[in-house]
């Protein structure tokens, strides 16, 4: 899912893309988006509806739904047996006797995420592209005399500076265990 749009982009930017610089951007934006999605450990920051997952069990109350924020839960199953008594508590199914412990299977069809991206992730995704289209080489500084150049860390290049991650703290979840979708 792209979090911005190609002319979102061109419009950051400034400029007019031509054919050939449209799909350049779709891919800087796919990448960055996949980035920003996996940061949050979000399945996806966006509506997805009627999305199945299946959850190792838990001994406690409360099983925890990795993506959110949860909007519906239409069905709940533990090892392959319809069950109905359990309630939502924002992004978490609670069951007086827990979910059936660490070996058991719980699989959970349920309707998840944001209707719309929020301003402040679009404009994340839209800075990291940026720095990307405007330095591809990752330049930090430069100097003519002596000749000297410096280059952002691979480790930062294309990636989320502290900055971004601060602006997407809001979305970020912790990673849940032992979810397969």
């Amino acid at each position: 899912m792209l979090l911005v749009t190609v002319e979102e982009l061109a419009a950051h930017l400034g400029v007019e893309f031509s054919a050939e610089e449209e799909a350049r951007a779709e891919q800087a934006i796919a990448g960055a988006s996949a980035v920003i999605q996996r940061y949050c450990n979000l399945v996806g920051l966006t509506r997805q509806t009627d999305h199945t997952i299946t959850l190792r069990g838990v001994w406690g109350s409360h099983l925890t739904l990795p993506a959110g924020p949860v909007v519906s839960v239409a069905a709940v199953e533990i090892g392959g047996t319809p069950i109905n008594d359990w309630w939502l508590v924002r992004d978490d199914l609670v069951r007086h006797g827990g979910w059936g412990g660490t070996s058991t299977e719980v699989q959970v069809t349920y309707t998840h995420g944001l209707e719309a991206v929020p301003a402040d992730v679009k404009a994340v995704c839209l800075e990291v592209v940026a720095r990307g289209w405007v330095n591809p080489s990752g330049v930090r500084s430069e100097t003519i005399d002596g000749y000297s150049v410096t280059y952002i860390g691979s480790a930062e290049t294309g990636m989320l500076w502290p900055g971004d991650r601060e602006a997407l703290a809001p979305y970020h979840r912790s990673a849940a265990i032992g979810v397969r979708s």
